[in-house]
């Protein structure tokens, strides 16, 4: 958890993303394609999450303790981020959906990997080499830096390459960070509906912290 400590606010009993209200946000909202993204191509994010799967059936992680890097990771991770594309003018939910499944797969523990980013990176490379995923170049760029750098505490910037699609990515991961005892830092999110969502869940954790010493 170290590099989790580096980049966001700790609380004491930090808010759930789950408890906090998004905006224009309902169930029914995960099965639709926004803005000018790409149509999504299911087989693409089916084939992340089967190979995802895959190696978790043989992770150092999958033991009888609950991982912090696991599939219940991933799958918030993915609710995470179809939400966070319904707000995001011009993310690719295709790609942030295989980043969700993908990003820490190659993980080989809970706490310091600093390779893993990058192993994943290469992961989806050969993934595409060999026709498990397609995507075009320009695609296939956003996600294989979305993973790469996803363990490297940066903000997608104005004006950067695949921002909108990147910001999605980091946002919804960082989002979770609830579930190692942190509350996310809304000036290390990559989108305004992220920074938003952080900073409801920050005000949320410092107005029960005062009431608790009440």
């Amino acid at each position: 958890m170290s590099e989790h400590r580096q980049e966001c606010v700790r609380c004491c009993c930090p808010k759930k993303v789950s408890d906090v209200h998004w905006p224009g946000w309902d169930e029914r909202n995960t099965g639709r394609s926004e803005g000018n993204s790409p149509a999504m191509n299911t087989k693409n994010v089916e084939a992340a999450k089967r190979r995802a799967m895959g190696l978790w059936s043989l992770s150092p992680l999958n033991t009888d303790t609950p991982s912090y890097h696991g599939p219940e990771h991933w799958q918030q991770v993915l609710k995470n981020a179809q939400r966070l594309c319904l707000h995001t003018a011009g993310a690719d939910r295709e790609v942030c959906e295989m980043f969700a499944w993908l990003h820490d797969s190659c993980r080989e523990n809970e706490h310091g990997d600093g390779g893993h980013g990058a192993r994943a990176a290469s992961l989806v490379q050969d993934m595409r080499n060999v026709g498990e995923i397609v995507l075009d170049e320009y695609r296939f760029t956003s996600l294989f830096d979305s993973i790469l750098y996803h363990d490297s505490g940066l903000v997608a910037l104005q004006g950067e390459a695949h921002r909108a699609t990147k910001g999605v990515c980091w946002d919804a991961d960082r989002l979770d960070l609830p579930r190692v005892g942190i509350t996310p830092d809304p000036k290390l999110m990559s989108t305004p509906i992220g920074a938003e969502i952080a900073t409801k869940m920050q005000e949320d954790e410092h107005r029960e912290y005062s009431h608790s010493l009440q």
